[in-house]
């Protein structure tokens, strides 16, 4: 599983390595470990998952920036990851509920 994990690590780096990171950026590094973890085979969702909060902690740990915005944006990602996958994980299965009804009207993109 190392080797799968190293993968998720090094495509999250490059997906993140143009962009400003902020503490701000928490979802978004999530969000590409994920995207780097569903191309992975043979493993259960639990097991992508773990590898996917490893590899975001490890990236955090590489950025370069200050001490206290590298502390809040590794505690927003250990704090906020599990949720934040088991969020996406639902809505990519339909389980949101989020349907073009209720407060969807009021957006005029989803009409």
């Amino acid at each position: 599983m190392d080797a799968q994990a190293d993968a998720i690590f090094n495509a999250v780096r490059s997906a993140i390595k143009a962009r400003r990171v902020t503490v701000a950026s928490a979802a978004v590094i999530i969000t590409a470990a994920m995207t780097a973890a569903e191309k992975l085979g043979g493993l259960t969702g639990p097991e992508k998952k773990a590898l996917v909060l490893d590899a975001a902690g490890r990236v955090v740990d590489e950025l370069p920036m200050g001490a206290e915005d590298k502390s809040a944006l590794k505690a927003a990602v250990a704090l906020l990851g599990p949720s934040v996958v088991d969020a996406i994980v639902a809505a990519q299965k339909g389980q949101l509920g989020l349907g073009r009804s209720g407060c969807w009207r009021a957006f005029k993109c989803c009409k």
